[in-house]
Formats: structure tokens, sequence, C-alpha cells
């Protein structure tokens, strides 16, 4: 025990916990050496070493554990131990303070406050001790302050024990404060002496850290409804500076009691007022605590949210190396723009506006930080309450457009940027998406362009103000002139670049939602002003025979679809043969032809272009789904989008085994290159889904044939190149090479964009084709399934492929199957030529014995079940048809469930979904149920089979099959009679947690009193269990089965069908105790036998996180006799 006393302050955690492990069996084996092991400990408390005051510590607070050692001696130890005298240095005296405040601690955090009142002489010491070395030094308060709380916090502490023994004891700490501040007054006056000003803030810093301890005791008492009457809480402004100033750690804990207190007092608003009005950069952090814990209390946005508050959360993002406070800014921002309805009622609407000025109205605001902080803007927009909030913050946005100070070119594309999306909202009310459309167009044709800064007059003032002194009268009017010149290029620029944004974004805007309104009243805007819109002769025309023809049609598609594109060829006029008029051309052309050829025009157009588009001009979704919800999607179109969707999975792996090999180094470089590019112009699409992708390979022969193309310009110029000697090129050679060396690069990148188009328009066309399933979920023709099904597996094949695998893409095909695969009912079944759907069936089956990929065989499996319930509806049904998928289904069943092949799961689930799932199918299930019954009663097959098909069994056999009632009950009655049978066979013998929930979970099954209801199957299942019961109870059974079977009779429902069934022998039964594991030493080397209930039940919280975790428990240091084992451990 010595040498254990030397390692207990070592500084590895390990060896501290050892020994004091050591030191605790020793002492508990030998009862007489407590006294001195005690005294060693509290001497510890007392050392100027941290880490042997915590091990200290945390061993007492185990010894406490022990009934051995009483309060009382404790006490009497550390009286004798720690002691002061005059000969004390000042030092040693505050080792010895910190040593008995430790000491004391230790008795309040174990021994419980009832045991603790039996005697309150002992217990007001104990306080009393606390208070007063609290009030010698505000460190050692800030030490003392956590026992006190932990004192008031606990349960069973009520009102009248606070008032009689409690409070009389707290009150000179309370009275202290009061003191301080008389003391502060007089340090204040004293501020202007020169001499004392050091001493003094010193002074004022000891005392505020000593308040904040007192406060956070306040209000834990208040908190707790002990004391309310504390007269210092209703001065908001010192309990501010109390906060503001104060050093110790618990700083959220005393923040929510102060909101705690403001709000139940209605203080909220004054609070705040007050924070702000104290606040200094260095309260940065504690002003971030205050406002989510506000937020979090329910305080409304409106007392929070201030000019004041928001600039300096805005200015840490200056300092670009305070990464922890940007973090810390962007939580609170957060905080403050999470409006949910209820917090959005309790603002009134004058409150929501000012909260919406003071974060978005001032100079700086949010939109400052616009990129970092864009995320939880853009949900804000959702979780405005009402039209007018928009309104309110449109109105804002434009004002600063508006405003005479000069805006930054950053700011205003910024703002245009944030009106677009605000436009954009579902929120936003037809008028405010008007004017906000009608800004934007007039800013993209030069009319109301905001004041922009002039930056290059700025910075040639700055660089040329002291160098234009020296200079001649006639070169300072010479460079005054290229100064105008060039500032006029620099405004020019700056325009051009405003005027692209407002483009974009008005592209975005008319491109975002289904609004044939609002583009109507945009056309009469250009209509009323063409010439001033529309400089080109060709572009009026253009636009001019647009709108006849818009006025002739009937079909409204296809009018909003012609006025979309009439708008945008007036803001790509400029473009020499501009894609939006050969497309408006083509529309033109389809507006001629009848009603049903103008759907099909227009669905082979979206199809065809706008899929692929990188910014859509219309809400092409919007204009599907109402085609679809007028049944005007013909199986032309369905054709139509099976073809796009289809890829040829063979050429496909043909293209994956030479792909290793045609690619380079400098290929590779390139293609990041050109995929950098690419990720640029799709962050500043609205499209994030299909634009955030990384582009992958579609038509590999396309691909393939285009890299030839490069490869045999490679070696013309590598030809050239090793023809030229480098020191002899003329100006002539180089220029050959360089155009040679940009046909390469324009080919590269031309084919990167090809792929990234075609993987743009394989996204678009699935969200289509999610959108027709989400419509026919209940009712579908049988055409659907038959012309997509195949062309999806594929795409889905070919989108989790290796390399070129896409996740968003196969995640959005996933998602468009299983829509597929859960249509309820499928018309038009007997219209299907003979053996269709069974062909269909087992080349699916083919393709799940050939896949890998376990996600993609679930799917293919349950578009096995979907192809069987479209032939199961139909009326034509033959019995060869019926003998093939009864064959299909069980020749599953005979897959092995292997490292290489893990169809077996598939199966599984496949043939649940069936049984469970199937309709008008009794002959096929009583089939597929025998031969599960068969493979599991046979030894030699089930051990491929066991637990897989037993969950099978489990599922769909056992449990209650509305399809089939009177087959359900045979199957139960079949399979309970052979698991009481073969009962030994089916049940792990490991003791692995899952194989013993396994039998948990079939046992409640089995009890289950929609299964017992019936007497015929509950006479089976009581057989069932009184065999099972039997061989628990032979020597011969496995530990795996009793610790099981121990586990399910633990169940209540199981309990009350063994009661039910009179085994109650089995509920009397005694379990064995567990076993007690020792690792990373915190059960202790030594042990002892501890008389049953010789321990107090005790909770030890050691501070400073004690390296001795298992001190607090004293229970895991006993084992039972090994002669009598002992319930009690």
């Amino acid at each position: 025990m010595l040498e254990a006393f030397s390692k207990l302050g070592s500084d590895d955690l390990t060896t501290s916990r050892s020994a004091g492990s050591d030191i605790f069996a020793h002492v508990a084996v030998k009862g007489s050496e407590l006294d001195y092991a005690v005294s060693r400990l509290v001497r510890g408390l007392e050392s100027s070493k941290v880490s042997t005051r915590t091990a200290s510590y945390s061993t007492l607070v185990a010894f406490l554990g022990l009934k051995q050692l009483k309060v009382s001696q404790l006490r009497e130890i550390v009286g004798k131990t720690l002691q002061t005298d005059q000969s004390t240095s000042t030092k040693e005296r505050r080792h010895i303070y910190i040593a008995r405040i430790l000491a004391c601690g230790a008795i309040i955090r174990v021994v419980p406050l009832v045991h603790l009142l039996q005697d309150e002489v002992v217990f007001k010491s104990i306080l009393g001790d606390l208070v007063d070395l609290g009030k010698k030094r505000s460190t050692l308060l800030d030490l003392a302050t956590p026992f006190i709380i932990h004192i008031l916090n606990d349960k069973k502490l009520t009102q009248s024990i606070f008032e009689d023994v409690i409070w009389p004891v707290l009150v000179p700490l309370f009275a202290n404060l009061e003191v301080k501040t008389e003391k502060e007054n007089d340090d204040q006056e004293g501020e202007d002496m020169p001499n004392g000003e050091e001493a003094v803030v010193k002074q004022e810093s000891v005392e505020k850290d000593a308040r904040a301890a007192i406060l956070l005791t306040a209000l834990t008492c208040y908190d707790k409804g002990l004391k309310t009457d504390f007269d210092f809480l209703n001065d908001l402004d010192r309990v501010v500076k109390i906060l503001l100033a104060h050093r110790i750690a618990n700083m959220p804990q005393i923040v929510e009691l102060i909101i705690k207190y403001v709000k139940k007092q209605d203080l909220a608003k004054e609070f705040w007022t007050s924070l702000m009005s104290q606040m200094r950069s260095s309260h940065f952090e504690t002003v971030c605590v205050c406002v989510q814990k506000s937020v979090e209390a329910g305080i409304r946005q409106s007392l929070i949210v201030s000019t004041e508050l928001v600039i300096p959360l805005l200015g840490v993002f200056r300092n670009d190396e305070a990464s922890d406070q940007h973090a810390q800014a962007v939580k609170t921002l957060s905080a403050l723009l999470k409006w949910s309805t209820k917090d959005g009622e309790k603002m009134g609407k004058k409150e929501r506006k000012s909260v919406i000025k003071s974060l978005f109205g001032g100079s700086p605001n949010l939109l400052h930080e616009y990129q970092k902080l864009l995320r939880i803007m853009t949900p804000f927009l959702g979780e405005l309450c009402t039209e007018k909030d928009l309104t309110v913050l449109g109105s804002v946005l434009s004002k600063h457009l508006d405003s005479e100070t000069s805006l930054s070119v950053r700011m205003c594309i910024v703002y245009i940027q944030f009106l677009s999306r605000i436009a954009q909202s579902k929120k936003a009310s037809p008028e405010l998406k008007l004017s906000i459309g009608k800004r934007l167009f007039s800013i993209a044709f030069g009319k109301q362009i905001p004041n922009l800064t002039k930056a290059s007059e700025n910075s040639n003032k700055a660089d040329n103000g002291d160098d234009n002194s020296e200079k001649e009268d006639g070169d300072d009017e010479d460079e005054e002139k290229e100064d105008i010149v060039s500032q006029k290029n620099d405004t020019k620029e700056a325009v051009q670049h405003v005027s692209k944004s407002c483009m974009e974004a008005f592209k975005s805007l008319i491109g975002s939602s289904y609004n044939p309104q609002f583009l109507e009243e945009m056309i009469q805007l250009v209509s009323e002003d063409l010439d001033h819109y529309c400089k080109e002769k060709e572009t009026k025309k253009l636009f001019k025979k647009a709108e006849k023809q818009r006025d002739k049609t009937t079909d409204i598609y296809l009018k909003y679809i012609l006025g979309s594109y009439a708008i945008i060829l007036i803001l790509e006029q400029d473009k020499v043969l501009g894609e939006a008029q050969t497309y408006l051309e083509e529309l033109l052309e389809i507006s001629k032809s009848s009603s049903e050829d103008a759907t099909a025009g227009i669905m082979q157009f979206m199809l065809s272009t706008v899929t692929k588009d990188e910014q859509p001009p219309f809400d092409f979704e919007s204009v599907f789904s109402r085609l679809v919800i007028e049944n005007k999607i013909s199986e032309e179109i369905i054709q139509q989008i099976s073809d796009i969707v289809d890829v040829d999975v063979n050429e496909d792996e043909q293209g994956d085994e030479d792909e290793d090999s045609s690619d380079d180094d400098d290929e590779e470089t390139e293609e990041k290159m050109d995929v950098s590019e690419d990720d640029e112009k799709d962050k500043e699409s609205d499209n994030d889904e299909e634009e955030e992708e990384k582009p992958a390979k579609i038509s590999k022969s396309k691909a393939k044939n285009a890299q030839e193309n490069d490869e045999d310009e490679d070696d013309d110029g590598s030809d050239s190149e090793s023809s030229i000697d480098m020191d002899d090129a003329t100006e002539e050679d180089l220029a050959n090479m360089n155009k040679a060396l940009a046909k390469v690069f324009a080919t590269k990148k031309k084919v990167k964009e090809e792929e990234t188009s075609e993987i743009r328009s394989l996204m678009r066309t699935f969200r289509l084709l999610e959108a027709l399933f989400s419509r026919n979920a209940k009712v579908c023709p049988i055409s659907i399934p038959l012309m997509l099904l195949m062309p999806i597996i594929h795409a889905l094949q070919h989108a989790s492929r290796g390399k070129k695998s896409n996740k968003s893409l196969s995640t959005r095909i996933v998602s468009v199957l299983n829509k597929l695969n859960a249509i309820k009912k499928i018309e038009g079944g007997d219209s299907v030529e003979k053996g269709t759907l069974l062909t269909m069936s087992k080349d699916l089956v083919t393709l799940i014995k050939q896949g890998k990929n376990r996600l993609i065989g679930d799917l293919l499996g349950d578009s096995i079940v979907m192809l069987t319930k479209c032939y199961l509806q139909g009326n034509r049904r033959t019995k060869g048809e019926d003998t093939g998928f009864v064959a299909l289904y069980t020749g599953l069943l005979d897959l092995k469930d292997d490292t290489r092949n893990k169809s077996m799961g598939i199966s599984s689930n496949l043939i649940s979904s069936a049984l469970t799932t199937l309709p008008n199918w009794d002959d096929g299930k009583d089939a597929l149920v025998k031969r599960i019954l068969s493979i599991i009663f046979n030894p030699a097959e089930i051990r491929h089979f066991r637990r897989m098909q037993f969950l099978i069994l489990l599922r769909a056999a056992v449990s209650d099959n509305s399809n089939a009632p009177e087959l359900s009950k045979k199957w139960k009655i079949d399979a309970v009679k052979g698991l009481t049978q073969h009962a030994g066979k089916y049940f792990p013998s490991t003791t692995s947690p899952n194989g013993q929930n396994l039998i948990k979970e079939l046992l409640l099954t089995l009890t289950d009193p929609s299964t017992t209801s019936d007497p015929e199957i509950s006479d089976v299942i009581e057989k069932f269990f009184k065999k099972l019961y039997k061989d628990h109870s032979s020597k011969s059974s496995s530990e795996g089965m009793k610790a099981a079977f121990n586990l399910a009779r633990r169940q209540p429902q199981v309990r009350k069908f063994l009661v039910k069934i009179g085994l109650t022998d089995v509920l009397a039964a005694e379990e064995e105790p567990p076993k007690i594991s020792q690792s990373n030493g915190t059960t202790p080397k030594s042990t002892t036998k501890v008389k049953a209930g010789s321990k107090r039940k005790s909770e030890a919280v050691p501070i400073n996180s004690s390296p001795l975790k298992s001190a607090s428990t004293p229970s895991s240091t006993t084992t039972p006799s090994k002669k009598k084992k002992s319930k009690h451990l």
C-alpha cells in the first residue's frame, strides 16, 4: 500500500487508477489501517500537484462508500491533519483551505442529504466550512460553490429544511455580497488616484468573480423555489455586470438560470438592453451562449435581436484565423433565424418587421457574409410566417439597391440573387414576384441601375496622392484624362457584370415555378417597350411571330412554353444563332399541329432539349405533372422516356475493361480542370441536385470514338514536336503547336460537356418518372411497368458500377424503382402476351444470381413480386404459368448463402413479401411454405437456411396472413409441430446476442394474443413450450439456449402465456447471477467477502474528471463467495 501511495499522483491515468484501486482493496481487507490511509489521502488533498489532489479526492470518495468510515471519523482526521498557525505561509495556507473544501465536498457528494441531516450539527459545520472558506478568496468560493449547488439540487430537500437548517448558514455569504458592493463603490470613487489604480482594478476582478459564484447560488435557490426574495436580482444592470465579468467554468449553467429568471419575471427586454449596453469584444462567447439559451427558453427573437447584437456577430468573420468564433457566430445566427410557426405567431407583425430590419436592413447585415451564411438563410425564407414577412424582406433589400450610398459590385449581386430567391419562395405573393421580376428585368436592360462604387478611382487616389504633388502640370492633366477614361471603362464593366447577374437571376426565377400569370405580365412589359428591350431586327420579328402564334394556340402549356422562350430570346439576343432562337422556331412548328400531336411534340421537345439545358427556361416538371393528371401521357411518350433511360450494359462493361489502359496522367489532369470549370457553372444554377453531380460516362461508344480522335490529334502534335528543335522553332511553329493543343483541349472539353449534359438529362428524366409513378400509385396501366422496368434496372446497374458510379443518380433511380414496385393495382394484364410476365421474372432471377450488389438484388426481388402481382390480378391465368411462378419461387430457396453469393438474403425478403402481399395465390403459397418447412426440418439443409429461413417462417407463415386465413392457420400448426419435434436443432449453441434475440422474437410471436386466440393453435403452442422447457432444464442443454430462454421468459407477454398454460415453475426457477468483468484497471485486484447489504447506496461524482472512475461504485470491488452464491452483488 505504501508503494501505491507513491504512484497515486502519477500523471499517467492508468497508473494512478491502479494505485487507487490497490489502496482501496488493501484497506477493505484490513480495516485496522483505515485511519492511516485516510490521513494520507487527506494530506494528498493539500498537494500543490493537481493530479495528486484529484487522485486523492477520488480514492477518498471511494472510502466514504464503505460502512467502516464514518463522517465524524473523517471530520476528526481532517481537523487534526489540516491545521494552520502563524508560521504557515500564504501558499501553504491556500493549499490547506483547498484540501478542507475538497474533504467537505467528498462528504456532500457521497453521503445522501437525508443521512447528513440526521446530525444537524455536523451538517451545519460542513456547510459552514464551505461558506467560511469561500469568503476568504474568490477562487476558493468557485471551488466550494458546486458542492453548495449539489445540496440545493437534492430532490429530497424541502422548504422547511432549507429555511431552518441551510439558509441560516448561507446568510453570511449573501451579506458578504453587500459588503463587497460598498467596497466597489469606494474603489470607483478612488479611480482618479493614479497610485491606487492598479490595485483597484485587481480587487474589482476578484470581487466580481466572487459575486458570480454568489449569484449562481441565489439563482439556484430561486429556480428551485426555495427562496425568491433576492433584492439584488432585480437590478439587471448589476446582474449583467457580474455575468460579463466572471471567470467560473460553468458559464452555460449560470446563463440558463438567468434566462429562466428574466423569463419568469418578464424582464427579457430589459435584460437584453442592459447586456447590449455593457457588451465588449471580449464578451463574444458569453453573448452567444445568452442568445442560444434565450431561444431555447422560448424568448421571442424580437426581444433579442438588435443592431448592437448583429454587428459584433458579423464582425468576427473579418478575422480569418478565428475559425472557432466563426462556428459560434453561425450557430448563434442560426438560432435567431429559426422561426417555427409557433415562434412566429408569438411575435406580432411589427415585431417580425423589426427583426427582419435588424438582420437585413443595416450595414453590415447578414448578406455581407452571403457565402458563409447562405445555408442558414435559405431555410429562413421558408420559415417566415406570412406573405407580408417576405414582402417586408423584399422591400428592405430593394432599399439597399435604391439607396444613394454606393454599393460594391459584389454586394449588389448578392442583393439581386437573394431577391430572386425571395421571389422563388412558395409563400411569396404574386405581387411580390411580379415587382421583383420587373426590377430584375429592368436592371438587366440598363434601367434602375444601383449606385455602384468606383473602386479604381479610390485606389488611384490612395496610391498616387503623394506622387502627384511632385509632377509637372502637363503630366497631371494627361494622367487625369487617363484616369477618367479608365474609370468610365471600369464603371461600364461593373454595370455589365450586374446586368448579366440580373439576367441569370431572372432566368432562374421564371424557371422555378409554373406561373403563367407572371409570364403574361412580363411579356406585356416587353411588348409595351419592345424597341428598348429588343435592338435586333430578326429578334424583334421572331418575338412578334411568337406573340401571334400564342394568341392563336389553344394549348395552355404550349402557350406557356412559347412565352418562356420568347422572354429568353430577348435576354439572349446578343448571342449569334443562340439556342433560344432555334428552340423558339421549333416550338412554332409544333404549335401548328393538332392538339394530340402538340402534346407529343411538347414532351419530345422537353425530353430532347429542356432536360439537357443547364438552366431550364420554364418549370418542365410542373408541365409534365399536369399532363399526367390530365391523362395525356400516351404509350408513345412512355417509349420516348424508355429510350432515354435505357443504357447498353454490355457496351458499358466493355468500356470498363478498356478504361484503365486508355487513361494517362495528362488526361486526368485535363479532366480535373474541365470538371472544376463545369462545377463552377453548376454552382450558379438553382438545379442543385443534378448540377452538383460529377460527370459520369454515359455513352461509351461516343466517348471511345472521341478518345480515339484525341489520340490521333495527340500523335500529330507529338510528331510535329519531335521534328522541331525548340531552340530553332519559329513563331509560326509555336503558333501551330498552340493551335493543335487548343484543338485537343476543345475536343476533350466538348466530350465532358456532352457527358455532363447526358447525366443531367438522366437526373431530370427520372424526376419526371417519379412524378408519373406517384400519380399512378394506386392504379397503373400495364404498359408502364412493361416498357420502363428493364430500362430502369439497366440504368441502375450502370449508375452503381465501379469507378463510374454516381451516388445521387443511383439514389434517384432507387427511389423511382421503389415507387414502381409499390404500385397497388396494375390494370390491363389480360392484354399482355402469354408468358411475357413469367419470362421477365426469370430474367430478373438471372440478374439476381449474377449480381453482387445487395441493394439492387433486393429491388429486383420486389420487381419480381410486382410482376407476379400483375399476373395474378389478370383473368387469363394458365396452369403452365401458375406452375412456372411456383417453380421460380421455390427455386430461389435452393440458392446457397456463402461469401460469394449474397442472394440468400435477397430470396428471403422476396419470399416473405410474396407470402404476405400476393393476392389470389393460395396454391402457390401453400407449396412455398411446404418447401420452407421441408428445408427447415432437414438436417442436411438446415446449416444453410437455419437462421434466415427461420425468419421467413417467423414473419410469413406464423404471422397472420389476411389473404389466406385458413392456410395461415394450417401453416402455424405445421410449423409449431415441427418445432416441437425438432426444438433442439434450431437454437444457437453460442451465447451471441443475435441468436438469443432471435429466440426471444420467436417466442414473442408465438405468444401473441392474436395467435393464441385460436384454441387449436394454442394447444400446439402449449406442447411446444413444455417441450422447450423440458429441453432447457436438461443437463445437455447449451448455454446459449439457456440464456435465450431466460431472456424470453422475462418478457411480460411470455410470462402471461406461461401462467396461462400452468408453467409457473418456469417463472419461479432461480437464474444464475451474471458474472463481473474486470478490465482496464477499473476493478480492484484484491477482493474480499462483504455481507449483503453492508454498503450504503451512494453516488460519487469526482471533480476535475477524476481518473479513478470506479471509485464511486464500491459494489464493483467485491465478489460473492464461491461456496454460496449471493443475489446481492
